[in-house]
């Protein structure tokens, strides 16, 4: 019982503890605004994983997935039928996504952590006006070598859209404005003012 016991702690002291922290905001946004690149007015996904066990973990794959509230009070039809509609292309195609920055970097160290940028198409796409809108919402989730999955808090589409469209028209706002005597400090402040404000 004693080696049972003991094994147990083993495990759970060496076991993989992993920590997403996601946070969304523009990437390089200065010179995308300098560059009037329109593409890259967006927010993007920054990720920090964090490792708190005592030995490298392996990251095999990092995807963007639907998401529905648990305390739906709904039958395992609905959520069957709920999760076909996340699998339909009209509406999979948002959870795609490429690396920014960080790709490379699989294996998280012990007590250190990898971070990672992602451009998401939730927010570089034309975005549906349909009544699901309303209900869509997803989390981050990374899978590791040994199968165990780690997810994010989930985001409300809404919201991010919502985020996208704030540093959008603070470009548009820039590249009118700078015209005159408007520096790009003065947007900036600007825009993060506008987000504060909306938090």
């Amino acid at each position: 019982m004693a080696n049972m016991v003991a094994s147990w702690a083993t495990y759970r002291r060496n076991a993989p503890r992993l920590k997403l922290r996601v946070r969304r905001r523009p990437h390089n946004i200065r010179e995308a605004y300098l560059a009037e690149d329109k593409s890259r007015w967006c927010t993007s996904f920054h990720v920090h994983a964090i490792n708190r066990s005592a030995a490298d973990v392996q990251v095999e794959k990092v995807q963007m997935i639907g998401w529905m509230p648990s305390f739906w009070p709904v039958g395992v039809a609905m959520r069957y039928a709920f999760r076909r509609l996340l699998e339909m292309p009209v509406i999979a195609q948002f959870f795609d996504f490429t690396f920014l920055e960080g790709e490379d970097q699989k294996v998280i160290p012990a007590h250190g952590g990898v971070r990672w940028v992602l451009a998401d198409l939730i927010s570089r796409g034309p975005y549906p006006q349909r009544w699901y809108t309303a209900l869509m919402a997803f989390q981050l989730r990374v899978t590791l070598t040994n199968g165990r999955e780690i997810r994010s808090r989930p985001m409300p589409l809404r919201r991010v859209v919502a985020e996208h469209r704030e540093v959008y028209k603070a470009g548009l706002a820039f590249v009118e404005r700078s015209k005159g005597d408007v520096t790009l400090d003065d947007a900036l402040k600007e825009l993060e003012e506008e987000r504060k404000g909306t938090a």
